[in-house]
């Protein structure tokens, strides 16, 4: 006599096992937007204006003087290029 094997899903399994479906899902979206934040907040964006340059000036300055000053000669020069007036 041949035997054939049929899973068979009780109704608590099946029940139980839309809401884990969807628990995975969220967790997934929820990691791949946490990934996403770090990337973004890793990503150092380089400044742009002069006024920037000086705010990096300012946070180097108590680590690397010699690097703020350099940043500040920069914003002074682009001030200058740009016709501006230095404060």
């Amino acid at each position: 006599m041949a035997q054939i094997l049929v899973p068979v899903q009780s109704q608590a399994f099946a029940a139980a096992e839309a809401p884990l479906v969807r628990l995975v899902g969220w967790l997934a979206d929820q990691w791949r937007a946490m990934q996403a934040r770090m990337v973004d907040g890793l990503t150092v964006r380089e400044p742009r204006t002069p006024e920037e340059l000086i705010e990096w000036a300012g946070r180097y300055e108590a680590t690397q003087p010699s690097y703020a000053a350099d940043l500040r000669a920069a914003a002074v020069r682009a001030q200058k290029v740009a016709g501006s007036r230095y404060i």
